[in-house]
């Protein structure tokens, strides 16, 4: 490697590592049969694409509404070490953490400062492994599978991938998703549109195989 390379950026690796459609299917499909927490944490987490650490650490009083009745969501970044607040607009997240507010307030009063505490003790924030236990567990149970029939195993992070490429998908502006995810730079983001790049290229090389080519003499053959 040449002494000037580690001057030049990183290419952003093209590594799909959102949830595959068909495992999203599933999971929506069987959703209601999440248990109570688990299902709280899932509906935020594919929402809004904050890492777990974020979520478990989440305030109670993590809502904002303003004087035009419009929500938000305030939590800690613990990479970037900085409150970050983003805009909510699906009502069923905004129902779900009212709820889940509802719930720990009947439950511990003023004692306790998380959305999601630990079940042990309410002066401590959930487990990140509790959840990814939980979830995969659940996963076992219902045979959720990716396209090659083998039980999905989930990762918490896959999540902030999977709305990630949703948003690019939905042809969302990389800066808006950037400052949705409280990415640093453009150059994180821009990961999502090299890993939509990659699939369009599979999708289409496997299209070109499926077709007949027609050479410079106008005959043909069929693509294996």
């Amino acid at each position: 490697m040449s002494k000037y390379d580690e001057d030049l950026a990183k290419k952003p690796r093209a590594t799909p590592r959102d949830i595959p459609d068909e495992v999203l299917e599933q999971l929506r499909e069987h959703l209601d049969s999440l248990p109570t927490t688990t299902l709280r944490m899932v509906t935020i987490l594919l929402e809004c694409g904050m890492r777990i650490g974020e979520l478990c650490a989440m305030p109670l009083d993590c809502l904002i509404c303003d004087d035009k009745h419009e929500w938000y969501l305030r939590f800690y970044q613990m990479k970037g070490k900085q409150e970050h607040v983003i805009p909510l607009v699906d009502k069923t997240v905004i129902g779900t953490i009212q709820a889940q507010q509802e719930e720990i307030h009947a439950a511990w009063g003023q004692s306790c400062a998380y959305l999601f505490p630990s079940p042990q003790s309410p002066l401590r924030p959930h487990k990140q492994q509790s959840f990814r236990r939980a979830l995969n567990m659940w996963a076992i149970e219902h045979h959720i599978c990716d396209r090659n029939a083998k039980v999905w195993r989930f990762q918490a992070h896959q999540f902030r991938h999977t709305v990630g490429m949703r948003l690019l998908n939905n042809d969302v502006p990389l800066d808006v998703i950037s400052r949705l995810l409280g990415h640093h730079s453009l150059t994180m983001t821009q990961v999502y549109a090299s890993v939509r790049g990659a699939r369009l290229r599979e999708v289409l090389e496997r299209a070109s195989l499926k077709r007949r080519t027609v050479n410079y003499r106008g005959t043909g053959r069929q693509g294996r």
